[in-house]
């Protein structure tokens, strides 16, 4: 256990290199004090730009530095792995209300996608059940083989579209499904229409259901009107999902 003077200068540095305000620590200089804390605000902020490029860019140098040090500033880190404080960065902006007073209302789903990419490709190789390819005439009557490496994003702002120069004007219902290819590791963004979507979400959720089944739980449900299907646009949209090998085909 530390001794108590030792843990107090610990936490006394520790929150001078947060937030930079001046303080008096027995056996250093100001000027030390300065330096070390530059040193590990360039660690922080390598970290953070390296996993959002895309905001950093969008946001502008300034705005992306002012934002990281308020975060450091303000929010104490929960988890001790480094690479994770991007995800905590995603939840400051969220708790505190960041893009609402600065007019910057689709900054968390842009963080979210952009945290989901390194979420999916870091994710730990999990178990896929024994599968072969599925025929094109089988892909809507067969249960499927899903890969396990994925999310499902619902979106206000339409972010992975965001070289258009007026996504922010148009608010609405968006879909995104992220994933990591199994041979490669490369992580792969699909737009999903709101029935797709659905289908995807049923037949992920639901084990052993077919795509047709699912289409028809869907509307038996409620959830979607009778004419929201159309089954040569539903096969020809899971016969591109498994040559983008997020169907891996059916069990073997």
């Amino acid at each position: 256990m530390l001794k108590k003077d030792t843990s107090s200068i610990q936490g006394a540095l520790a929150q001078y290199c947060r937030d930079g305000i001046d303080i008096s620590i027995p056996g250093t200089s100001p000027e030390r004090l300065k330096q070390y804390r530059k040193l590990v605000l360039n660690v922080v902020h390598s970290i953070l730009t390296e996993a959002y490029p895309i905001a950093v860019r969008f946001l502008g140098t300034d705005n992306w530095n002012e934002l990281v040090e308020r975060f450091f500033a303000e929010h104490k880190c929960h988890n001790p792995r480094v690479w994770r404080m991007a995800r905590e960065l995603l939840e400051f902006v969220e708790e505190t209300g960041y893009h609402k007073s600065n007019n910057l209302p689709f900054l968390p789903d842009l963080l979210m996608m952009e945290w989901t990419e390194i979420e999916v490709h870091s994710t730990p190789d999990l178990e896929v059940p024994a599968h072969v390819l599925c025929a094109d005439n089988q892909l809507l009557s067969l249960p499927l083989v899903f890969n396990p490496h994925y999310r499902l994003l619902h979106l206000t702002y339409p972010v992975h579209r965001i070289h258009r120069a007026d996504f922010i004007s148009k608010p609405g219902n968006f879909f995104l499904l992220v994933f990591r290819e199994k041979e490669s590791g490369k992580v792969q963004f699909v737009s999903l229409s709101l029935q797709y979507a659905a289908l995807l979400e049923t037949l992920l959720e639901s084990e052993g259901l077919h795509a047709l089944g699912a289409m028809n739980a869907l509307i038996e449900s409620g959830s979607l009107s009778p004419d929201s299907f159309d089954e040569q646009k539903v096969l020809n949209f899971l016969k591109s999902l498994q040559s983008k090998q997020f169907i891996l085909g059916k069990a073997a």
